[in-house]
């Protein structure tokens, strides 16, 4: 799906617009709230797809830029913003369904997690630590610092809600 946008053959003279990557961002947002919306039916694929965005931005040493062919147009922002887009939108859902998720999602291109592949608390846990110093990196804009910490308050809005379902189910 993202692969024919992203491929240098779209950018011959170069990097994207800042507002071409607004564009990417506005779309990852968009995606997440139809699946916090529950316009699809929520299965591992549509989680599947927030993970990987998330596991794209928080999972990755902050001086990794470029790691994929094809990774040439994104940046440490972009990633970052994505993230908590999905954070924001689909955390409780991803705090909720998560661990019944084929732990294939969650092994994706990680270069800080390296315990199980799937996803548990622990996990969750090590995003939200991860928002902290993502949100301490200098070079990102405000508006991305001020998603980050959206997403870090999202978190916590999720656990509470999660936990009130379960003591409901009781």
């Amino acid at each position: 799906m993202y692969d024919d946008v992203r491929e240098e053959r779209v950018y011959p003279q170069g990097p994207a617009s800042v507002n071409h990557f607004q564009k990417w961002v506005n779309f990852e947002a968009f995606s997440a709230m139809c699946i916090n919306a529950e316009l699809f039916q929520l299965n591992d694929w549509y989680v599947g797809a927030g993970m990987h965005r998330i596991v794209d931005g928080l999972e990755r040493k902050t001086k990794t830029l470029k790691t994929r062919k094809w990774d040439k147009v994104l940046t440490l922002e972009y990633r970052v913003a994505v993230a908590s887009h999905w954070l924001i939108h689909t955390g409780r859902n991803i705090l909720r369904d998560g661990e019944k998720m084929s732990p294939s999602f969650f092994g994706y291109d990680s270069e800080l997690w390296d315990k199980n592949k799937g996803f548990d608390k622990e996990r969750w846990e090590s995003w939200k630590e991860r928002l902290v110093v993502v949100g301490g990196i200098e070079k990102l804009s405000e508006d991305t610092k001020e998603l980050v910490r959206r997403a870090g308050v999202a978190m916590e809005k999720a656990e509470q809600a999660v936990e009130k379902e379960k003591e409901k189910k009781k």
